[in-house]
């Protein structure tokens, strides 16, 4: 339920039975450490381009106006498998490839962990020292962000928590054997000596 601000009559709170379609030439820039964002974007990529005269066709749209017909069942075939799948629609490679890139696009978290960790959700555990040592030599080398740009500690933890709870990964204190020292840290991470090491096994998670 969503509230609907009509212009000159009165507010309405009501379900709204639609989506929202955005067509650009690049995807708009947007920050989501989760990668909630991007799981709930349905992408549909265009690699033809039809600008120049050469390949414009001024009866298309007569051709199209013969068409509807079989237009029309198509789409209602299509609606049929789409109800039949409970709603969602189906995605090929292709658009499976693009939600992958738009989500690691819109969260650096994500990024940083696709580069230099193994995710295991285990009792494996990382000081965060070392791990914000790590993400910093990252942001430098890989993404050449400035000093400014690199993020702090706080906003490093909140984004690595959104983006690799869900996969089992925490935060908290560690208790080391016979000694007082308690560091913070992270269960269920790996640092990986060479950061091409994880591409297979983050592949094989995301399947």
């Amino acid at each position: 339920m969503v509230s609907v601000n009509r212009k000159h009559i009165k507010q309405i709170r009501a379900k709204i039975p639609a989506r929202i379609v955005l067509v650009a030439n690049k995807h708009p820039k947007l920050l989501d450490d989760s990668g909630a964002l991007a799981k709930r974007e349905l992408v549909i990529t265009f690699n033809r381009s039809w600008s120049g005269d050469a390949k414009l066709d001024p009866q298309l749209g007569a051709k199209l106006q013969a068409e509807l017909p079989g237009i029309a069942n198509w789409a209602l075939a299509g609606l049929r498998r789409l109800r039949a799948n409970k709603g969602v629609f189906t995605v090929g490679e292709k658009g499976k490839t693009a939600a992958l890139e738009l989500e690691h696009a819109q969260s650096p978290a994500l990024r940083f962990a696709h580069d230099c960790l193994t995710v295991t959700g285990g009792k494996e555990f990382v000081e965060t020292d070392m791990l914000y040592k790590r993400y910093c030599d990252w942001a430098l080398q890989e993404e050449h962000l400035g000093q400014r740009e690199i993020q702090n500690r706080t906003d490093f933890k909140s984004g690595l928590v959104a983006a690799l709870a869900s996969r089992g990964v925490r935060h908290g204190q560690e208790r080391v054997p016979n000694s007082k020292e308690r560091p913070f840290g992270w269960w269920g991470l790996i640092v990986n000596d060479r950061w091409d090491d994880v591409y297979n096994c983050w592949e094989k998670a995301d399947a």
